[in-house]
Formats: C-alpha cells, sequence, structure tokens
C-alpha cells in the first residue's frame, strides 16, 4: 500500500497497468481492427508538431489529431499528467525506478535540448532525435519477436529495456532528464508562469542551444551524412505510400507500426550498413520466397494494411485502388540467370503470376519467350520475385527500388482486358 502511494496511487497504477496491457495488445495486434495499432503511437503531441512541420502540411485528420491536442491543452492545467497516468514507456521505467538504487548518474536535465534540437532541425527536414519519442521507442518491442532476430531489430528495440535497467540505478531518468515529450507537456504548464524570471531564462537557454547548435548541424548532416539523390539505383523498395526517400526518413519514428501490421511480412528493419545515416532502422520491403507459406512473401493486389496504420503521415493513407496503382519499385530481369534468357527453355512464370500484365515478351532466334519488364506496368509487387523457379544463380529477377513512387500506367491494362473480352466473345 505505501509502495503504491495510498489509495490515489492504487487507482493511479491501476489506470496505468490497464493503458499498459492496452498499449501492448495494439502494438502486437490481436482481433481488434489493425487500424487501432496507430492510436498509442499517435497521442504524442511532439511527433504531430514535427512531422506536420517536416512534411509543410497537417498529416494528421481530425479524429487523430484531436486526441494528441486534447493532452497539450491538459498538460496547460495540469502538467504532465499524461506522462503520469497514460505514457505505457513512462509505466515501464516506474516500475524499475520504485526499485532504485537512487545514484545520479545524470543530473543535467537534456529533454529541453533535444526538443527543441529536433524542432529547428524539422525545419530543415531532417529532425534529428525524432526516434526518441517514448510512444514511438514503447511500440518498437514487438518488431523484436517479429520473423526472425535480428541486429537490425534489435538495435532500435534496445532503447526501452536500456532505460528500464538504468532506472534501476537513478530513479525515471528518461522521464525527468531526456524525454522530449515530457519537456513538451513541461512547456504547456510553464506557460501559466512565464513570467518567472527562473522559467523563461532556463526556456531561452533551451531555445538559443535549439537554433545555433541543432539547426547548423542539421543542414551540415543534410549534405554529408543524410540521403543524396542518386543517379541510376540504389534507392530503397520502400512501403507503398511513402513518396520518396528522403520525406520517408525524415517524417518516419521507426514505431513500426507497419511492420506489425503487413500480413505478408515483407516489411523489414533496414540494416545501416553502407546507406546513409538517416536510413539507418527504416521500414523497407524486402521480398522472400516461404514454401511453408506461400501466401506471403509479396505485396499483394489486395492488400493495403501498412497504407491505414501509419501514425506519422511517413506512408500516406491510400485506398485500396490507388495503393494498386503505386509503383513501389521496377522489376528487372538478370539475364544470366533466367532459364528463358541464359538456357534456351520454355518458362514464363513471372509472366504467368503478374497481376499488372507488366511481363512482356522477346522471342529468341527458335522463338523461345524469354521476359522483358514492360517498366510503365510494373509497380513492383514481387511476385514475380516470389514465384520465379529459378534456382542456379539465384531468382532471375529482382525488384529495385525508385526515386519516387508514382501510379502505374492504366491504359495497357485495360488494352489487354478488351483485347482478352474480344477473345472470348469472338473466337
Amino acid at each position: 500500500m505505501k509502495l503504491l502511494g495510498g489509495a490515489r496511487g492504487i487507482i493511479r497504477w491501476t489506470v496505468r497497468g490497464l493503458v499498459l496491457v492496452a498499449a501492448g495488445f495494439l502494438a502486437i495486434g490481436g482481433p481488434l481492427p489493425p487500424t487501432l495499432a496507430r492510436v498509442f503511437p499517435g497521442l504524442s503531441p511532439f511527433v504531430l508538431l514535427v512531422d506536420s512541420i517536416v512534411q509543410r502540411r497537417w498529416y494528421a485528420g481530425l479524429f487523430w489529431t484531436a486526441p494528441a491536442v486534447m493532452f497539450l491543452i491538459l498538460a496547460f492545467f495540469r502538467g504532465q499528467i499524461f506522462c503520469r497516468w497514460i505514457c505505457p514507456a513512462g509505466t515501464v521505467y516506474s516500475i524499475s525506478s520504485r526499485f532504485s538504487l537512487n545514484k545520479y548518474i545524470l543530473k543535467v536535465h537534456l529533454g529541453g535540448f533535444i526538443f527543441w534540437m529536433v524542432i529547428f532541425a524539422s525545419l530543415v527536414g531532417t529532425p534529428i532525435f525524432l526516434f526518441l519519442d517514448p510512444l514511438s521507442t514503447f511500440n518498437r518491442l514487438p518488431a523484436l519477436v517479429r520473423g526472425a532476430y535480428s541486429t537490425a531489430a534489435l538495435v532500435p528495440g534496445l532503447l526501452l529495456p536500456v532505460f528500464f535497467v538504468l532506472g534501476l540505478l537513478q530513479p525515471m531518468i528518461w522521464c525527468r532528464h531526456l524525454c522530449p515529450l515530457g519537456y513538451m507537456f513541461v512547456l504547456a504548464r510553464s506557460l501559466r508562469s512565464w513570467g518567472v524570471k527562473k522559467t523563461f531564462s532556463r526556456t531561452r537557454r533551451e531555445i538559443l542551444a535549439g537554433l545555433f547548435v541543432s539547426l547548423p548541424l542539421a543542414i551540415l548532416a543534410r549534405r554529408l551524412l543524410f540521403t543524396t539523390v542518386r543517379k541510376g539505383k540504389d534507392f530503397p523498395l520502400l512501403p507503398p505510400g511513402a513518396d520518396n526517400v528522403e520525406r520517408f526518413t525524415s517524417a518516419c519514428t521507426r514505431c513500426y507500426v507497419c511492420i506489425n501490421a503487413c500480413p505478408s511480412e515483407i516489411i523489414k528493419i533496414s540494416s545501416p550498413l553502407g546507406r546513409p545515416l538517416d536510413q539507418w532502422f527504416l521500414p523497407t520491403v524486402r521480398y522472400f520466397v516461404d514454401e511453408d507459406n506461400p501466401d506471403i512473401g509479396y505485396c499483394p493486389e489486395f492488400c493495403n494494411e501498412c497504407c491505414k496504420v501509419c501514425p506519422t503521415g511517413a506512408i500516406k493513407s491510400l485506398t485500396l485502388e490507388e495503393k494498386q496503382n503505386c509503383q513501389i519499385g521496377i522489376a528487372r530481369v538478370i539475364h544470366d540467370a533466367c532459364l528463358a534468357w541464359a538456357d534456351n527453355e520454355f518458362c514464363m512464370v513471372c509472366q504467368e503470376h503478374c497481376p499488372y500484365d507488366a511481363i512482356d515478351i522477346d522471342y529468341s532466334k527458335d522463338d523461345v519467350p524469354r521476359p522483358v519488364v514492360n517498366a510503365a506496368a510494373c509497380r513492383g509487387c514481387g511476385m514475380c520475385y516470389n514465384k520465379c523457379p529459378a534456382t542456379r544463380a539465384g531468382k532471375a529477377i529482382v525488384v529495385d527500388g525508385v526515386a519516387r513512387q508514382k501510379e502505374v500506367t492504366k491504359q495497357r491494362r485495360r488494352i489487354r482486358q478488351r483485347e482478352r473480352s474480344r477473345m472470348g466473345r469472338g473466337g
């Protein structure tokens, strides 16, 4: 009873426990609609503000905006009530802090500096440290158990466990000294006492540090370390609705809601090796073959789950029809590995399975059909890769990412459908 802080403490811990269970259930997934997975990551007014600046638009509709704005307004009167009653990450940190050794290894409050650094960096489209939002941090845990354990999945998922352990040394080290969302609520509450000299002086230092430190660093990092426009190839394959790599990397908080929502299990956490800094641990598409479950491993035509769940607008909310016509990549035939091109064998499996009629035919001297990708019609869904029977030198057809996602040509598909209809009627 004493450990929980009396009757009020029991009520608060009951509420926090229920919220924690609900947040975990929605993050992992269950019988509820997948769209609800975005509820908790979407509660952060910090992410709402930063991503709106980055995207130069208010990306969230009224329904998804209202809760975050409500908690921000509530903070004006009650301060960090969200942190103490709602935040699932804060609840996790509070558990370990109850048994803390009270060893103060960090005494400086850095939350304000982090907050203003992210705000000013977002003005140039490079919101450094946006991934530190606590609600996104909590939502990364299910990605650790989604498929195989890998270094790429492990690193971003370690933030919550690390600060849980640090809470055993210094109580609430994250919430009191580092959390940018918690600082935002404190800032909202301090507006009621803005005339107090001490409060204004501290906030002014934090703002100036964000302006004169993070803004130049963000500009420099954007030029030297972050995504540059590549000529020709090597663009990552992004989920439908991501638009382009620079926009996606800036708006994505690495909450991995899209990974948990994807029924085909093709959205994975990318490895940082060989990638610009802003692409580290980014959700990207990777096609594969699962002989035990042939219905996964590619992006099916009648699925747009990832387009429904993104809480930051990094993945646009595309309708099913829009998603079906969104080109996320372009397939490419590897002639040396292809049975038709290299061995002169009759094999057009890729054309047989392509749902977009994006595989044309080139005949050899012996009238053997060979696949040729029609880039204007290809959506990059990966069905051809998934079904390709070539094994000698790996898959004979692969999918490359594009510089910018666009709508595929519909005209060719309509023509072929009309031709098939005429053949069926007239024989």
